[in-house]
């Protein structure tokens, strides 16, 4: 299906939070001050906020932001635009990414602590694509289809790997990979 493409486009965006932004959190200030506790981050502990913010965030588009939605702005969130809605939370959450690394090559250093900002929202992303498109595709699909539609859904998890593969190896074979 045609949804599948658009899917396997998300992961290959969201494969980002791995790499090209532990990439740039390696260039922010990584020493942290919270609640008290000080210390050294490595680049690759914010990642691992996603886990967490997922099953936080999971009650909260269900029983608040999409009901919200629904009852107060009138708007039915049928599947479809739940995963569109996350198709442009996701590009959001590269405009945060952008604007810092715009100031990070001004020479300002900040705190690795922003990250966190574009991480929810592409964990919000995440919420809407991903959890709404596994339902989606599993009660859509036939009973006799419905092992089928979900391995179909896990290969656009590698396609988005693929992309994400192609993309780095295009950009190093002209000399922009930024590691």
């Amino acid at each position: 299906s045609k949804i599948f493409v658009a899917i396997a486009v998300f992961w290959a965006l969201f494969d980002q939070h791995g790499s090209s932004w532990v990439l740039q959190a390696k260039e922010m200030n990584l020493d942290v001050n919270i609640l008290g506790w000080s210390g050294t981050l490595l680049p690759s502990q914010i990642p691992a906020l996603n886990p967490i913010m997922v099953m936080c965030l999971i009650p909260i588009f269900t029983f608040g932001v999409y009901p919200f939605f629904e009852k107060k702005l009138k708007i039915e969130m049928t599947p479809l635009r739940k995963i569109g809605a996350g198709m442009f939370v996701c590009a959001a959450s590269f405009v945060f990414v952008a604007i810092y690394q715009y100031i990070l090559d001004g020479g300002t250093q900040l705190s690795v602590l922003w990250q966190v900002i574009p991480f929810l929202v592409i964990t919000m992303a995440e919420v809407m694509v991903s959890i709404t498109g596994l339902e989606f595709a599993y009660t859509q699909a036939p009973r006799s289809m419905k092992s089928t539609i979900m391995s179909m859904w896990l290969l656009t998890v590698f396609f988005g790997n693929m992309i994400t593969a192609y993309v780095a190896l295009f950009a190093e074979s002209f000399g922009l990979s930024g590691g």
